[in-house]
């Protein structure tokens, strides 16, 4: 079921918080989310499937939803 190799995981959340992000605004240029990045950096490596990568791309992209959504109905939404 695909190949297991040794992966960065702060690599895999990076990519897919890019492509989660830059996914809504090709749609929405207006749409904006300020994106904070503290990764660990002793997270290290996981054995990793290239396409199981796709569940961190879908969590990320349902909290931009959740965050987009938010802010439509109060106005303004800053997350904690």
């Amino acid at each position: 079921m695909g190949e297991h190799r040794p992966a960065d995981i702060n690599a895999i959340i990076e990519e897919s918080l890019n492509l989660a992000y830059h996914g809504p605004r090709a749609k929405n240029p207006a749409s904006t989310i300020t994106l904070k990045r503290e990764f660990d950096p002793a997270a290290g490596m996981v054995d990793s499937i290239r396409r199981n990568h796709a569940g961190f791309l879908n969590l990320i992209s349902n909290g931009f939803y959740a965050a987009t959504s938010a802010r439509r109905q109060a106005g303004k939404f800053e997350p904690d």
